[in-house]
């Protein structure tokens, strides 16, 4: 059916084409027997007409087939050149014949290139936060946290990752972060903090990593996050196209269900469920949150402001408007807003800000706009600044924490802070009002299910599902360079063509055939 449909296609198409060629040839000859040397000839033989003088008068008939002429009629050059298509026709045609090849020339010149860059492979940029699990037996513990965050920016043809890069930042509860850049497609890995590196990112290597972030691995269960770790980030190199919707995907028997549920906007409710089983795991989340910001994804909000008003976010790291484009920075963090009232309603009082970069240790700057001062913490240590406006103090922040472009501005997501600042100053009840919506997300848990011995039951659950991002996109360069070169080529072949025509048409009608139609009778 395909193909009888392909067939009928061609065969419409041709036809017009097949007119256009008879126009352009019709119009580019002269009729047989119509030359320079032979300017009239019998309508019927195409005999030759003798010129006409005294000596010779013109004939009532053709000596050749003895047709008479008022039958079969003479055929001139100037009465040719009134019934064949005339030059504006013929240009137009050409136009039209050059444009339809050129355009089915670039057509397909595009579609070959494409298909070479996608069989060399797809780029793929990726995002996801899991948090260890630290509870036994479903019940809480007191063992400290920490989260991994996975940042991949994958070349994969198919099936294994031909190329590009994999990290994970690992983020404990209190204590600096650390990042593992695992390159793709041979394996080989570097702490960037500590130097150390090696050719396969194993479950040693992860052991390293963890390590150097400050997580004891001498336990049982961080051995064991270890070898989920290693295997995600085999996961990935191996199948990334599959992988990178469910990086952790591979649950074994016994896992199970965890479900919290925090207080959020006034009151309203904020759920996850994560669902694990055999086959993988699902998470629900339902959540009360109205800010949405451009470059952060925001994973929690509470109180208003009457009190305070507290938002959690991430960085997102998938700038979705330009496909496979990362961003600087993958970070996490939270902003708590306290509010004065002295009788006119709320304003902006002091202004916490904590933010954990993907390395070194976690920042937290106290804002006081109305007393233009921020005190600034690292690792213990702090300092004190009178910044004079809001963008100065996010500045400040962003100097402290690393968190800056190459062109020394805060990273995009600081400045969405930056703009909650500025309408919560100019509205401070902008996020007063419950906005509850529902959202789901591909999860990533993994968790063993022993009986309760009073130590973690190990594993990960996700962390928020909005750092799920995806954008696909080519390898190769997506500039339409062999189109535009087809384009060029065509223009220029349809310039020559027009060039060609106008001289052929003076060189088959010669101006005095113009004027006197036929230059015998002229002579005469």
């Amino acid at each position: 059916m395909a193909l009888a449909l392909g067939i009928f296609w061609l065969v419409i198409g041709a036809i017009p084409a097949a007119l256009l060629i008879m126009v352009l040839v019709r119009g580019l000859t002269l009729p047989r027997g119509l030359n320079a040397g032979a300017p009239s000839v019998c309508g019927r033989c195409r005999h030759e007409i003798a010129p006409v003088s005294a000596q010779t008068p013109m004939l009532e008939r053709c000596p050749e087939c003895g047709t008479p002429y008022t039958v079969g009629g003479v055929l001139t050059l100037a009465l040719a050149k009134k019934t064949r298509p005339g030059l504006v026709t013929l240009i137009l045609t050409w136009t039209m014949i050059a444009g339809t090849v050129t355009l089915i020339g670039a057509g397909i010149a595009q579609s070959v290139s494409y298909a070479a860059n996608y069989s060399s492979g797809m780029q793929q940029s990726f995002s996801q936060s899991i948090g260890a699990v630290r509870s036994d037996g479903g019940a809480p513990t007191t063992q400290p946290g920490y989260s991994v965050r996975f940042d991949a920016d994958l070349r994969h043809q198919w099936s294994s990752a031909t190329g590009g890069t994999i990290a994970l930042t690992i983020r404990p509860d209190a204590g600096p972060s650390t990042r593992a850049e695992i390159d793709a497609a041979a394996g080989s890995w570097v702490l960037p903090a500590t130097g150390a590196a090696g050719d396969a990112f194993d479950t040693a290597a992860a052991e390293r990593a963890l390590t150097a972030a400050g997580i004891d691995t001498t336990t049982a269960w961080a051995r064991y996050e270890a070898d989920i770790l290693a295997g995600a980030v085999e996961y990935l190199r191996r199948d990334p196209g599959t992988a990178v919707h469910d990086v952790l995907g591979n649950a074994g028997p016994g896992a199970t269900s965890i479900t919290t549920s925090p207080t959020g906007v006034l009151g309203a409710t904020v759920t996850t469920t994560t669902t694990v089983g055999p086959s993988g795991s699902s998470t629900s989340v339902t959540r009360s949150i109205t800010w949405a910001p451009g470059h952060l994804t925001a994973t929690a909000q509470s109180g208003d402001s009457s009190s305070a008003l507290s938002f959690a976010f991430e960085s997102n790291t998938v700038d979705q408007f330009h496909s496979g484009s990362p961003s600087l920075h993958a970070y996490d963090g939270s902003i708590r807003v306290g509010f004065l009232d002295e009788g006119t309603g709320p304003v902006l009082g002091t202004i916490t800000i904590s933010v954990r970069p993907p390395e070194g240790w976690p920042v937290e700057m106290v804002y006081e706009p109305g007393r233009a001062h921020a005190a600034i913490t690292r690792a213990g240590e702090s300092s004190e600044a009178s910044p004079s406006s809001h963008p100065e103090a996010i500045a400040l922040l962003a100097d402290t924490a690393g968190l800056t472009t190459p062109s020394g501005s805060p990273d995009p997501g600081l400045e969405d802070l930056l703009d909650l600042i500025v309408e919560l100053e100019v509205n401070p009840t902008a996020y007063d009002t419950v906005s509850a919506y529902g959202a789901s997300g591909g999860g990533s848990a993994i968790a063993a299910t022993p009986p309760g011995d009073g130590n973690p039951d190990g594993g990960f659950v996700t962390v928020a599902p909005a750092s799920n991002q995806f954008n696909y996109a080519p390898s190769g360069a997506m500039v339409p360079i062999p189109m535009i070169v087809v384009l060029g080529i065509g223009i220029l072949l349809w310039m020559v063509g027009i060039v060609l025509i106008v001289l052929r048409r003076f060189s088959l009608y010669p101006e005095a055939v113009v004027v006197t139609g036929n230059p015998a009778s002229s002579a005469s």
